[in-house]
This record gives C-alpha cells, structure tokens and sequence, in this order.
C-alpha cells in the first residue's frame, strides 16, 4: 500500500490520537500541571530509555492540560542548542511559534516588539531576531519573562516541556540556572503560573544533579517503562483501525511478540507491515514479510 498513507510515525511522537495506555502517567502530570495554576510553580522529569515514548506521553499530557486545563502549553526540542543562550533562543522562539494559531497571537508578537521578523518565501511564519545580549538578558529576567506571556494567553498557566534536553544535561551553566530560577519563581510576586516538564536520559538528570545537587529536590521524577502485552495491543489495533485497515488477533500477536513494548518498535513494526500489505486486510505474509523487512 502507499507508504504515504501509512499511520504510522517511526522515528517521530505519536499523533495523540493513536496514543494508547499510561493512564497513570498521565494522571499524575496532568495534576502537576494543574498544580501550577495556583501559582505554585512544578518542575517534573520524564526519564526513560530511547524509544519508550517519553516524547509522545509529554505531547498527550499537554493536548489535555490544553482541552481540559485551561493552559497554554509549549513544546520546544533543544537539539542543537550548546547553552544557555542558545537554550533561550529555542525556548522563545518557539513560544512564538506556537502562538500563531492562537487568539493571543498578536499579544505575544507585541510582548516581543521589533524582534519579531517574518520568514519564508511568503513570509508565513516568524521568528526571534535576538542577539546574544537579549538571550542573556531573558536568562536573567526569566521570570518576569514568563509571567508576562501566561498573561497575555489568557490562560491560567502554561505547561512548558524542555524535550530533547540530553545535549544541554552536561551544562554547569544550565544546571545552576534551572535550580536558582525555580527557587527565584517559588518565592516570587506575582506567582507565576508555570509548570516545567523536562524529558530525557535518567543518566542525563544524573548529570543535572552532579552540577548542582539542589536539583534531586526540584525535579518529580516519572520513570517510564515498557508496554504491557495489552497496550501494545491496544496500539496496533487502533492504528491500524485509523487507516481502515483491519487484522486478525492471530496476526497482531505475532507483531506484539516481536515489539518487546517498546514504542518506537511498534511503530517501525506496523510500518513495515503497512508497506507489504497488498489490501487493508494486513494478513500473515504482510506482517512476516514486514518483520523480515524490518530495518532495527
């Protein structure tokens, strides 16, 4: 079938559609979140191996502090940045971006003044233009930073999700940053509606914590684990289902077995199942031949 049809994402977060299982995950950092409206301000650590879909329960956690919460939420990926500064650079940047769909839009490109320039052939999309003095300037004022953009969603908070963090774990600098500036937001007037979820590496939370040990304190950590035999099942049935594809019990034990539970397996998996199936009906050769074909 048309591997452009395929709903499955590998090597990407799942759609929060096809997203299956960690009920109790969800529910502890949803109230995390929900914590931080009452001016309480949370910082929670997703760890877990690669592959375990650290970044896909972040991204449900949010869809649902946004539908039911009543909170603007930011999901930024720090890959490549190399301190802090290039840490605020991406931070801000894509709070911007994200404001685009939303009604406070136009708030937000305010807040920021000249700094904001459109890009693109069409100029359809913006971006910061900030210099290094400017990123220095909103590490140390990030506080009052923050407050003023929650104020100008609307909302009662915003969720905040550093993902992708690993690069920076080993930053002296962005270690002593985060533990002085959620002390700095705890005691601070206004309060500051803000909840921080970091994802990444145990080993990586390890290495935040050896540059500054107050940080055991502040993070909550939730250490993730591999899918039951039940929610693996649960995934490939509903996105197959997605696609109006349909396959047997038989057949979905056979891909459960070689998945170990591991997300980003299923994916790659029911992808490669996709792609040699003939029909919608993903039958036995299919699912073979996709595990043969499986590149892990």
């Amino acid at each position: 079938m048309d591997p452009g049809l395929s709903p499955f994402r590998p090597g990407l977060p799942a759609p929060v559609e096809c997203f299956v299982g960690r009920h109790h995950e969800i529910e502890r950092l949803y109230q995390m979140a929900r914590a931080s409206t009452q001016g309480r301000v949370t910082v929670g650590f997703i760890a877990g191996e690669r592959g375990i879909g650290k970044s896909s329960l972040a991204s449900f956690v949010r869809s649902r502090c946004e539908r039911e919460g009543a909170m603007a939420g930011c999901h930024v990926f720090l890959g490549g940045a190399q301190d802090l500064n290039g840490m605020m650079r991406k931070i801000f940047d894509q709070l911007l971006k994200e404001s685009i769909d939303q009604p406070w839009h136009k708030k937000a490109a305010e807040f920021f003044g000249n700094r904001v320039r459109k890009v693109g052939a069409f100029g359809i999309t913006v971006e910061l233009d900030l210099q290094e003095q400017d990123l220095s300037a909103l590490a140390q004022n990030f506080g009052p930073s923050i407050r003023e953009l929650i104020k100008k969603t609307g909302k009662q908070g915003l969720l905040l999700i550093l993902d992708d963090s690993n690069g920076l774990a080993g930053s002296a600098q962005v270690a002593h940053w985060l533990e002085s500036t959620v002390d700095e937001l705890s005691i601070s007037q206004p309060e500051t509606c803000l909840c921080i979820l970091i994802v990444g590496l145990e080993e990586r939370r390890q290495a935040l914590i050896q540059h500054q040990e107050s940080l055991a304190r502040v993070f909550s950590v939730l250490n993730m684990d591999a899918w039951s035999r039940e929610e693996t099942c649960e995934f490939y049935k509903k996105t197959f289902t997605s696609a109006g594809a349909r396959i047997s019990t038989k057949n979905l034990e056979f891909l459960v077995d070689y998945t170990g539970g591991l997300p980003v397996f299923a994916h790659e998996l029911g992808d490669s199942a996709w792609r040699m199936a003939k029909t919608l009906e993903i039958d036995k050769y299919a699912v073979i031949r996709g595990i043969l074909g499986w590149p892990r």
